[in-house]
């Protein structure tokens, strides 16, 4: 059966603001807050898309919007793709993120929970950085960071988990040799060292653009969980698939 790959263009509400998490044009994240009872779990969005420069955030706005109506406060991440210097540009946005996370959206939360956006103060929030397909990729990588105090817990969906086995299948039609070239060692989940924080990798079994082959050798690798639905790719970031709510309870839980 074909897979439905509509979320990728579909249309979505806009976001109700946008926040800079660092000076550059591309460093930016869609801010949502919550349509529901706002509770404790901020998402932090990073998309997926091989890396191009073709593939931005907008894509996964339906998801970000679902997950607001859950409840949850969004932010749907912008970095820069290959077309910007690959792999050093990428690490430097995801290191950026991560400190803002840990440094400034604080003091964004607190302005929220002022407003009534978010829980008042005094309720402790969580920060789970989820990532899809090449966004999943990151946010392993970033795992493993000491820069990640701010990060509770990491959720991936369907990441490009080993580079060095997604080259040598030539996973995205040659896309990791293209971005990482002879970067690809520091920029490799595989080859990081263990994460600081708690991941767990959801990796649907019909994937037929990102293998879940990769995502078994990262969980045994690494003794993480991994939940794998009989799902494809976007599947797990599309709200109108069966699978979407177990995945956004997954995130929300995590």
């Amino acid at each position: 059966m074909t897979e439905d790959r509509s979320v990728v263009t579909r249309e979505a509400a806009p976001p109700d603001a946008q926040v800079a998490y660092g000076p550059l044009d591309h460093q930016v994240a869609d801010w949502y807050v919550p349509r529901a009872p706002a509770g404790s779990t901020v998402v932090v969005l990073v998309h997926g898309g091989f890396w191009q420069p073709a593939y931005d955030r907008t894509h996964l706005r339906p998801m970000a919007v679902a997950l607001a109506e859950r409840g949850c406060p969004v932010l749907n991440v912008e970095y820069r793709r290959s077309g910007s210097n690959g792999w050093p540009a990428m690490r430097d946005d995801m290191l950026a993120l991560a400190e803002w996370v840990g440094e400034s959206f604080p003091g964004v939360a607190a302005g929220a929970a002022r407003d009534g956006l978010l829980p008042p103060a005094g309720v402790p929030l969580r920060v789970v950085l989820a990532g899809h397909s090449a966004g999943g990729q990151l946010v392993l990588w970033l795992a493993a960071r000491p820069e990640t105090a701010g990060v509770d817990a990491v959720v991936a969906l369907a990441p490009v988990a080993d580079l060095g086995a997604a080259a040598a299948s030539g996973v995205g039609s040659g896309a990791v040799e293209r971005t990482f070239a002879r970067a690809r060692d520091d920029a490799d989940p595989m080859t990081s060292a263990p994460p600081r924080v708690p991941v767990t990798v959801v990796h649907g079994s019909l994937d037929d653009v990102v293998p879940a082959s990769l995502s078994r050798a990262y969980a045994r690798a690494f003794a993480t969980p991994l939940v794998e639905p009989a799902a494809h790719h976007f599947a797990l970031v599309d709200p109108a698939s069966q699978h979407f709510g177990p995945v956004a309870a997954l995130i929300t839980q995590a």
